[in-house]
């Protein structure tokens, strides 16, 4: 019996890649590089702080879907979907970056390029994942070498105290130990586990007040640490900080137990499969449209007022290039398989 698709988590996903692309606006303008004193730049301060669940709402769903999976030859055989598409990826931006950005790039540079993720250049996240994918049965020993809800418990907040605290107590000098804090992904991982092991509990949770003060702390935090200079990306406000995963759970938690209309689930069900191949190919858009984006608008009122067309145009231009490249390598594919059924007959 196939199990029923949870909609909540194709808006997750959904939700994911359009704030991957949100978090592009900021570093494809000139946000990074001027002095936060206007009312505008702190809205984008506040907007930034927000938009930083993306990749982390991804490694957490990675967790809630996963931690059940066992060592296997069939485990490792479906890494194979995912380096595909990051293989199609990589070949549609090197021919972009060539024929359209007219960078001087050999085939050479395209092919090793893929090795070293540089071709597609937002492809660190496939990096990331395909390490983590290779320890998903080892982390799932751990996991299931676990018997109670309280060890459970104790093995997420052994992550969280390695990985994700030393952000924000070491702020004030160092406290706690910080040398595990790059395995942050394993904390929201084991986090996306947790949840799913104990969802009925956990999304009894109220949510809206939490969620609320998360935002009003992580936005007063970020704010004060960049007003009057040029906006402070640290660790405090990275992928693996505190207030980024204290905000990811509780919105993780919050999508996953709303009652979504069924047009949204329908909308999110078409869009998800298409949201990692979306992630990778949303660097052309990014290309195409940010400088024409920046000339027109160029004060710091114009970029606020205006930034959610780029997101849009980008948004869906990443899901038409997603679809079409699907389409090209299936028709690729059927045509290859006529010609080789055609040639072993002569």
């Amino acid at each position: 019996m196939s199990k029923t698709r949870n909609p909540n988590l194709d808006v997750i996903r959904c939700l994911a890649v359009l704030l991957v692309i949100v978090i592009h606006f900021f570093l494809n303008t000139k946000f990074y590089d001027v002095t936060i004193n206007s009312w505008q730049l702190e809205i984008m301060v506040g907007m930034r702080t927000i938009c930083m669940i993306c990749v982390p709402l991804f490694m957490c769903l990675t967790g809630y879907l996963m931690h059940e999976k066992e060592l296997s030859w069939e485990f490792y055989h479906k890494l194979w979907p995912t380096l595909s598409v990051y293989l199609q990826s990589s070949a549609l931006i090197y021919l972009a970056r060539i024929g359209i950005f007219r960078e001087r790039l050999s085939l050479a540079d395209g092919v090793l390029g893929i090795f070293s993720y540089s071709t597609a250049p937002y492809a660190w996240y496939v990096e990331m994942y395909i390490g983590l994918y290779l320890l998903i049965p080892f982390l799932n020993m751990i996991w299931q070498g676990c018997q109670t809800r309280g060890q459970h418990q104790l093995l997420v907040a052994t992550f969280v105290i390695l990985c994700i605290l030393p952000t924000f107590l070491n702020i004030f000098g160092k406290m706690i130990p910080d040398y595990w804090v790059t395995l942050y992904p394993l904390a929201y991982y084991f986090s996306g586990a947790y949840i799913h092991t104990y969802e009925t509990e956990v999304t009894q949770i109220p949510l809206r007040l939490v969620t609320l003060m998360i935002v009003l702390l992580s936005v007063m935090h970020n704010l004060n640490a960049s007003a009057g200079r040029i906006f402070q990306w640290l660790p405090m406000n990275d992928f693996g900080s505190s207030e980024i995963y204290a905000l990811t759970i509780v919105i993780f938690v919050g999508i996953l137990k709303a009652r979504l209309p069924k047009t949204i689930g329908d909308i999110a069900k078409y869009i998800a499969p298409y949201t990692f191949a979306m992630y990778l190919v949303s660097y052309i858009g990014d290309q195409l449209i940010y400088p024409i984006f920046m000339n027109w608008f160029k004060t710091e009122s114009a970029m606020l007022a205006w930034m959610a067309v780029p997101i849009l145009l980008i948004f869906i231009g990443s899901l038409l290039l997603a679809i079409a490249q699907k389409l090209f390598w299936q028709l690729l594919r059927v045509c290859l398989d006529k010609f080789w059924q055609k040639y072993q007959v002569l």
